[in-house]
C-alpha cells in the first residue's frame, strides 16, 4: 500500500474497488504530476527492491553459516540451497543500487518540480507532497549509504559463500566421519575470515538498523500525502 500511496490517487493502481484516476486537465500541471508521481513509485520500489535483496543474500548466507558450524548434513543443505538462491539476487543488487540510487533522486526532483507547476493543489496538498520529497530525499541518502557499506561488506560474504559450499561438498562427499569432525572442519575452514566477516555483519546491521526509521517516516508521510490527494480522484 505505502508504495502506490501517492499513485493510486491519480493514477488508479489502488485496489479494484477503486476507481481510474481523474480526466487530468493538463492546462493545471496535474498530468505532469501525475506522471511524476508514477516515476517516483517506481524508482522508489526499484530501490526498496536492491536493498531488501541485499539484505536476503546476508541473512540466507548467516543462516547457512550457523547450520554448517553445527555440521549436520540436512540442514546444511537445506540452508545452503536457500543461499545459492539469494546470493547472486543480492550480487546483482548491489550492482545495480548506483544507477537505482540516481534513479530515485531525479525522480524526486521531477517530483518537486511537478508540484510547484501544478496549479490546482491546495496548501496542504503541497505541503503533503513537499513532505515526501523531503523523506524520499533522506531514504535516498540512507539507502546510499548502506549501499556504500554492503560494498565494504560483500567481500567476506564472498568469502563465506565459496567456504559453505567446499565445505557442503566434502561433506555429502563423506570427507568427515560425524558430525563433531565436520563441524570443527567447518570451523577450521572459515576460521582465518571469521573476524572480517563479524566486522562486515555488524556495519549491514547499523546502516540497515539507522535506515528503518527514515524510511518509516517516509511511509507516514505518503500516507498523509493520500489522504490530502483524496479530493483529486474522480468521484465512484
Amino acid at each position: 500500500m505505502w508504495l502506490c500511496a501517492v499513485v493510486v490517487l491519480l493514477a488508479g493502481c489502488g485496489s479494484p474497488r477503486r476507481v481510474a484516476g481523474p480526466i487530468i486537465d493538463r492546462d493545471t500541471g496535474l498530468h505532469r504530476l501525475d506522471i511524476a508521481i508514477t516515476a517516483f513509485d517506481s524508482a522508489r520500489s526499484k530501490v526498496l527492491a536492491a536493498t531488501g535483496d541485499v539484505i536476503s543474500a546476508a541473512v540466507a548466507l548467516d543462516s547457512a553459516d550457523d547450520a554448517c558450524a553445527a555440521g549436520t548434513t540436512k540442514a546444511a543443505s537445506t540452508a545452503r540451497a536457500a543461499a545459492r538462491a539469494a546470493f547472486p539476487k543480492g550480487r546483482a543488487a548491489l550492482s545495480a543500487l548506483p544507477g537505482r540510487l540516481a534513479a530515485y533522486q531525479r525522480s524526486l526532483s521531477s517530483l518537486a518540480a511537478a508540484e510547484k507547476a501544478a496549479t490546482r493543489l491546495t496548501a496542504e496538498q503541497r505541503v503533503a507532497l513537499d513532505a515526501v520529497v523531503a523523506g524520499g530525499r533522506a531514504e535516498n541518502r540512507a539507502s546510499d549509504a548502506f549501499r556504500v557499506a554492503g560494498k565494504s561488506a560483500w567481500p567476506a560474504y564472498v568469502k563465506l559463500d565459496a567456504a559453505q559450499s567446499l565445505w557442503l561438498d566434502r561433506r555429502l562427499g563423506g570427507w568427515y566421519r560425524d558430525t563433531a569432525e565436520a563441524a570443527g572442519a567447518y570451523a577450521v575452514l572459515v576460521g582465518d575470515d571469521r573476524p572480517a566477516l563479524d566486522r562486515a555483519r555488524t556495519l549491514l546491521e547499523r546502516v540497515d538498523t539507522a535506515r528503518r526509521p527514515i524510511g518509516d517516516r517516509e511511509r507516514k508521510a505518503l500516507a498523509t500525502a493520500d489522504a490530502a490527494l483524496a479530493p483529486l480522484r474522480s468521484p465512484g
